[in-house]
């Protein structure tokens, strides 16, 4: 009608990209935003370049024959009716890809979403199985731990038993040869007075004899020496008694040694029957440590 016409791209029944003829018949390359009717005048294209004069005349038959074929077009109602139709179904049809597009995009973005599910539940997935892989190695360093300490307990409890034994064995040789050796001396010392006493009765008696026999009418000279004698005896049965008081009270004193002893050495005992128990019991231990694992 103003003696425009555009040949082009359109959507939506409106020009995108294409050549325009004007009025005064020169040719233009244009392009729109979409969004206008080229019939309107004060809506001009969003860029407009004019055409060499080859591409002028060619585009100026195009036209003439595009412009015509709209006339005849025009003229066939019928065909016009069935093409409105067939736009109208093709917009259905877009509407309806424009609805299938949206719901493919929300399905696009839940399927991201359960991907992004995916992966963080596969990163949990590998962080616990990291972490019990961890806790296994943890695990098993402290059973090498519990192990070696148990065996050094059961190492270190046997050394302090043997000690233990050692020394009590030890004790009581040292406290028995002490008591034999000091009941030897005693008994050797008891054994020395009594021979010395002995020998001195025995003198006294032979001088007391001797002095009798001299002084044989001497009545009172015998009865000294008969008291003499008796006397000497006495002193000598006495030095003998106070001997063997001496190697009695030896003897006392080493039972009551040995009485000592034999106490260190029950102690000793309970000592080592200890250190055997708690020997048992880390065995023991280590052999549940070892079950669990």
């Amino acid at each position: 009608a103003d003696g425009r016409s555009f040949h082009g791209l359109f959507k939506s029944d409106c020009p995108i990209k294409g050549t325009l003829v004007d009025e005064d018949g020169v040719v233009f390359a244009v392009t729109y935003s979409g969004k206008v009717d080229i019939g309107v005048e004060s809506l001009k294209p969003v860029t407009k370049t004019k055409l060499a004069s080859p591409a002028q005349e060619d585009f100026a038959k195009a036209a003439q024959l595009w412009v015509k074929g709209i006339e005849a077009a025009a003229s066939l109602a019928p065909l016009a009716e069935k093409l409105s139709e067939l736009q109208a179904a093709a917009k259905e049809k877009e509407e309806v890809e424009k609805k299938h597009a949206e719901q493919l995009k929300e399905l696009d973005s839940k399927l991201a979403e359960v991907s992004k599910a995916d992966e963080t539940a596969s990163k949990v997935f590998q962080g616990l199985d990291e972490q019990a892989k961890k806790a296994e190695k943890e695990s098993s360093e402290t059973l090498s731990k519990a192990e070696k300490v148990a065996q050094e307990a059961i190492s270190k409890a046997k050394k302090e038993t043997e000690e233990a034994v050692a020394k009590a064995e030890k004790v009581a040789a040292d406290i028995i040869a002490k008591a034999n050796k000091e009941r030897d001396a005693a008994v050797a010392a008891a054994e020395k007075a009594a021979a010395e006493a002995v020998k001195r009765a025995e003198k006294e008696k032979g001088e007391a004899t001797g002095k009798m026999l001299k002084t044989a009418s001497d009545a009172r000279t015998k009865a000294d020496a008969a008291n003499k004698t008796a006397q000497a005896k006495k002193k000598a049965a006495q030095e003998a008694k106070a001997a063997a008081d001496k190697v009695r009270k030896a003897q006392d004193a080493a039972s009551k040694e040995l009485k000592e002893a034999n106490k260190a050495l029950s102690e000793q005992q309970t000592a080592l029957d200890t250190a055997k128990k708690s020997l048992v019991d880390a065995e023991s231990q280590l052999k549940g440590i070892t079950a669990k694992k």
